[in-house]
C-alpha cells in the first residue's frame, strides 16, 4: 500500500517573496487542475496575480518547469519527490525530502495539505468470494 502525502513544491520563498506575480502549474490529472486552482484563488484572494500554467504534463515536465522557473509552484505527492525526482529507493521522511530539495535545487516543499493517496484494490464481492480473497497477498496465486 502506497501512502503518499499531497505536498507544494515551490521556489523558495525568498524568490516568491520579491515578486508579485506568481505561475502556478499543474500536472495534466483532475487532482492535479483542482488543487493548482485553489493554490491560484487562496494567492490571488493575498494579493498576488497568478498566471495559471495547468496541464503541463507529467512529473518531470512540471518538474522541469519548475527548476526552470517557467512556473513557481505546483502540487506534487511527496512519495512521487521521494521515488522520480529525488531518486530515493526507501520511504523518505517530508524532512528528507525538504533537505534533499533544498540541497539539490534550491527548492521548498509546504506542509502537507491534509490529505493522502492511498491506493486500494476494487473488485466486486462475488469474484472475491469466487477467488477467495481476503488479504492482497491472496492475489499470489492468480
Amino acid at each position: 500500500m502506497k501512502l503518499s502525502s499531497t505536498i507544494l513544491l515551490f521556489l523558495t520563498a525568498f524568490y516568491l517573496q520579491a515578486q508579485n506575480r506568481i505561475s502556478v502549474g499543474s500536472k495534466h490529472f483532475n487532482e492535479s487542475y483542482i488543487l493548482s486552482e485553489i493554490i491560484a484563488q487562496l494567492l490571488e484572494s493575498n494579493g498576488f496575480e497568478v498566471i495559471r500554467k495547468t496541464g503541463l504534463g507529467g512529473t518531470t515536465i512540471a518538474f522541469d518547469a519548475l527548476k526552470n522557473g517557467e512556473i513557481d509552484v505546483y502540487p506534487e505527492y511527496s512519495g512521487t519527490i521521494s521515488t522520480e525526482i529525488l531518486k530515493a529507493t526507501g520511504k523518505s521522511s517530508l524532512e528528507e525530502i525538504e533537505s534533499s530539495l533544498h540541497k539539490e535545487f534550491n527548492l521548498s516543499v509546504s506542509r502537507p495539505l491534509g490529505f493522502n493517496n492511498t491506493y486500494a484494490i476494487v473488485l466486486l464481492s462475488s469474484t472475491a468470494e469466487r477467488l477467495n480473497l481476503k488479504r492482497i497477498s491472496d492475489l499470489q496465486q492468480h
